[in-house]
């Protein structure tokens, strides 16, 4: 399947002297979006969650270390898809360019 949005996003410490690199994918499965976050899963270093927000709620799906860093939400009303990372910090995305904004 091929995905609907699939960034890099790069993310530079200046005091540490680091890059911090993210792909963030995604993919349109049935009547939802599968996002999916490329990111190590350490114990030091981890996505804590991806949330999808709408203009009345908030998905958010919990993850933990070790696991994978991947959702599933319903498309409907979707306007921006955040991902938290517990070094880097929160990170957000519009999904779908909408033309009644």
């Amino acid at each position: 399947m091929t995905p609907l949005l699939c960034l890099e996003l790069k993310n530079i410490h200046l005091e540490f002297d680091l890059v911090s690199v993210f792909q963030f994918c995604i993919e349109i499965v049935e009547d939802e979006y599968y996002v999916q976050v490329i990111h190590e899963m350490t114990k030091k270093h981890y996505i804590s969650f991806i949330a999808a927000a709408s203009s009345d709620r908030m998905q958010v799906v919990k993850l933990y270390p070790e696991g994978n860093a991947e959702a599933r939400y319903k498309i409907n009303c979707v306007r921006k898809i955040c991902f938290y990372c517990n070094r880097d910090g929160l990170f957000s995305i519009d999904p779908v360019k909408r033309s009644d904004k």
